[in-house]
């Protein structure tokens, strides 16, 4: 136990005893519960039944924690699944202007999600949780994680032991709404500024504060998706209601506090209403961002101040799921009522807000990062970065800061792993593929320069291992799909494609002298093997390996295109690999196109337009597949490949991307990660099976492949 923890009647140091904590000076004391000091307590509540988190813990006592979340809710509520396992709920941690050698309060830490991925990062967490269940748990979790350097206590917010000055960080995530269950004095404001101030009392000078919290008049108030009501209720009776709404609008997920007598219902702001309740509770420096998917999936960050940002994302999530669920003309209504009109910056629906109680707001919450600092210090002296926005996916062990140069008004790419999770290396082994081809794509053709990221540098700080590459110059090609007038523009379709395929062309060389050093490794010789079959291959069976490098992951939103200079840059070299089949990265961009011959209109609940759009692609004649199968033979012509194997070719990719899904899901469920779907390649490959002989690569059969 390395942060003290004081008497609450005298303030005296406690002295930790075999059964209580207990205190020198006044006699007090406070039972020691599995070790856990135990201040005080509160009824259940949380985010499952009381009986329901007593099978948890059951459950995780007979095996492991993650087991037993797995077992009982990824298939029957992947929403829970996801807030009990999913560590890049805290994804903030790498923009935060604290070092690695912390000591971190994480305030009403539940089911230990945040609490877990803090121990990974920082020196010293101590876990505060009121609900015994809670406690319980996260001890089960942390101990089977065998995570050393956190400190469980059950208390409440009225009865936190600590002393003041004595944390970098502290962490209240989706709790500050509710704080006036444990002060029942004065006004719900009047609450929720004395809790601050206590806690900007806890905070060390140059600490901040981390809190995740809902728009009182966020957009999606109106249409109650999910959650607890945004507006204070105005009764008893009415948050009583609230209460059963959500439990039977969400069963199995919901916050059970109607039973408390003190219980006014969530008390929340509007994104100005909480700066003023903050500078008023003695933090004058916050910095506001907006996490589209809620403060308990920021996979995505933006900047709440950076309304260009904000308008672009909004634009591209309406126009994506135009194209991969149809068009809806309800999407269209609620876009122009919200971003159309700007309303969307007064009410983006949840915010998490990085507070500190002084200094200057540039110097500590911008150029205070240890990461960029560091990019600053060892790679780029002069320059000052600051982080503009986050991207992340569940459980995947690496983010991607979008940062930019207050100096030079330039951008860049960070890309970040934490090295004591699985998956850092692919950060690392990445930059050392761009490092090495962008040598080679800089002296082989001049026709390849600044086609692909410079690389910048790369910095370990703590437990986090970063890159920092330069951002692609033009459009995003997946944006300029998007628009649902691209394919009524077929010269310009025909244009960008003849400018990939020279792309592919020109790279071949520079790929294949790239793969002769052994930087690039080779795919998995089983991903060659059709669905259906034994990836232990019979003497003799063995797959046909291919040689030289190929992208692997050449889809729309890794290319960017100049519409002036028609120049090309390719970025997220990942999956850069040897052994693909043939016109591998060909056949990835044509897919992900998703081109069809209409517009499609909006398709039911989980239906998506993909199956459709690989029909139409590659076995109903168009337009379209005319161009593609004309430049399909120029590729083979230049490459020197055969082309009467283009529908073997196009059946190998369809295979190896049905096994590059099932590895990464045996991956992901081994460490962490969630579950990918592969069933739409599979389906793509019965499809093919079927219909072989319609498909536009169609001149034989392609023998021991169907």
């Amino acid at each position: 136990m390395n942060v003290p923890q004081l008497c609450l009647k005298c303030q005296t140091t406690l002295r930790h005893g075999t059964l209580r904590m207990e205190c020198p000076a006044c006699g007090a004391h406070w039972p020691l519960n599995q070790s856990i000091p135990s201040y005080d307590s509160a009824n259940y509540h949380g985010e499952v039944t009381q009986e329901t988190i007593h099978d948890l813990i059951a459950l995780a006592e007979q095996g492991h924690w993650l087991t037993a979340a797995r077992t009982m809710f990824r298939d029957s509520n992947p929403e829970l699944y996801d807030y009990i396992a999913d560590l890049n709920r805290a994804s903030w941690i790498p923009i935060l202007p604290i070092g690695q050698n912390s000591t971190v309060l994480d305030v009403s830490s539940g089911l230990g999600a945040l609490t877990h991925a803090l121990a990974l990062n920082y020196h010293h967490v101590v876990s505060v949780e009121a609900v015994a269940e809670m406690v319980r748990f996260s001890k089960l979790r942390l101990d089977q994680e065998g995570l050393k350097n956190v400190d469980l206590i059950q208390t409440t917010l009225a009865g936190l032991p600590f002393s003041t000055d004595t944390f970098d960080l502290i962490v209240l995530n989706g709790v500050l709404e509710w704080v006036r269950e444990w002060r029942s004095s004065g006004t719900s404001r009047e609450a929720q500024i004395a809790v601050l101030s206590d806690l900007r009392r806890l905070l060390k000078p140059r600490g901040v504060l981390v809190i995740g919290g809902e728009n009182r008049f966020g957009y999606t108030s109106f249409l109650r998706p999910r959650g607890h009501p945004r507006v204070r209720s105005i009764t008893r009776m009415c948050s009583w209601l609230d209460a059963l709404y959500r439990r039977l609008e969400k069963p199995g997920f919901y916050r059970s506090l109607a039973d408390s007598p003190k219980s006014d219902g969530p008390y929340t702001h509007s994104p100005n209403g909480y700066v003023d309740l903050l500078r008023q509770a003695g933090f004058p420096v916050v910095d506001l961002w907006w996490p589209p998917n809620g403060y308990n999936s920021p996979h995505t960050m933006l900047r709440a101040s950076n309304r260009a940002a904000i308008r672009s994302y909004c634009d591209f999530d309406r126009r994506y799921k135009d194209r991969l669920h149809g068009y809806a003309l309800a999407r269209q209504v609620r876009h122009w009522a919200v971003v159309d009109t700007r309303l969307i910056h007064r009410t983006l629906p949840d915010v998490i807000m990085i507070a500190a109680p002084s200094g200057d707001r540039d110097e500590q919450l911008h150029s205070g990062v240890p990461l960029l600092a560091a990019f600053e210090k060892q790679h780029l002296p002069g320059e000052r970065y600051y982080a503009d926005s986050l991207t992340t996916h569940p459980y995947k062990n690496k983010a991607v800061l979008t940062v930019g140069s207050g100096n030079t008004d330039t951008h860049a790419v960070v890309k970040i792993a934490n090295v004591t999770l699985p998956g850092a290396e692919i950060v690392q082994q990445s930059y050392q593929k761009l490092q090495r081809l962008h040598a080679g794509f800089t002296t082989t053709d001049p026709f390849l320069a600044g086609s692909i990221p410079s690389p910048m540098g790369v910095v370990r700080v703590g437990s986090l291992l970063a890159t920092m590459e330069s951002s692609a110059d033009g459009s995003r090609l997946l944006d300029l799909v998007l628009d649902r007038r691209y394919f009524d523009r077929r010269d310009r379709v025909r244009r960008h494609l003849e400018r990939i395929t020279s792309w592919l062309i020109a790279s071949k060389p520079a790929l294949d002298a790239s793969a002769s050093d052994g930087l690039i490794d080779a795919i998995p010789s089983e991903w060659l093997v059709a669905p259906g079959r034994d990836t232990g291959a019979e003497p003799g069976s063995a797959p046909e390996r291919f040689s030289g490098a190929q992208h692997g992951d050449f889809y729309p939103e890794n290319i960017f295109i100049d519409e002036d200079s028609q120049r090309l840059c390719v970025i997220d070299w990942d999956s850069c690999a040897t052994g693909y089949p043939p016109l591998f990265d060909w056949f990835c961009v044509v897919t992900g196109l998703y081109y069809t011959h209409e517009r499609v209109g909006g398709l039911p609940r989980g239906q998506t337009v993909e199956f459709t759009s690989f029909r139409q692609t590659y076995f109903e004649a168009s337009w379209f597949s005319e161009v593609i199968v004309s430049l399909s033979h120029q590729l083979c012509d230049r490459l020197g490949l055969d082309s009467a194997r283009l529908l073997e070719y196009f059946i190998l990719y369809i295979v190896v991307r049905y096994r590059q899904f099932l590895s990464h899901s045996q991956f992901e469920e081994k460490h962490y990660w969630g579950p990918l779907n592969k069933q739409l390649y599979e389906q793509y490959y019965q499809f093919l099976l079927k219909n072989q002989t319609q498909c536009c690569f169609w001149k034989s059969p392609a023998p021991g492949l169907l």
